[in-house]
């Protein structure tokens, strides 16, 4: 269907214009919902802290993947990447141990990590 790999008249293009618009997109409205995380962790509300991040963590690690490794990717998009995992995680443990300066401190690493990779 979609013509063979590397052919000139392949119909299907990776890394395309709509497919990488519509991956920022999936993005932002990802990032959104982890920036809310913080109204929750003030609120000591751990179980809504971890539920929020495990809901996107699926979705955003396959689609900053997908941009990381677009060839528009800005340098050091795959490290911004993999710092940002490490974050979030840090919250979603932090937040399982009911540590809220600490996980209040993870979180501003975690936001300020998703905008590098932006």
């Amino acid at each position: 269907v979609y013509g063979k790999l590397g052919a000139e008249d392949q119909i299907y293009k990776k890394y395309n214009a709509k497919e990488i618009e519509f991956k920022k997109g999936m993005l932002a409205e990802s990032e959104k919902r982890v920036k809310a995380v913080n109204q929750w962790i003030d609120k000591k509300n751990w179980e809504n802290v971890r539920s929020g991040l495990d809901s996107q963590v699926y979705n955003m690690r396959g689609t900053m993947n997908y941009l990381a490794a677009s060839p528009s990717a800005k340098p050091g998009a795959k490290a911004a990447a993999k710092q940002f995992y490490q974050d979030m995680e840090a919250v979603n443990l932090l937040s399982k141990r009911k540590k809220q300066a600490a996980a209040m401190d993870a979180y501003n690493n975690m936001v300020n990590s998703m905008e590098k990779f932006n």
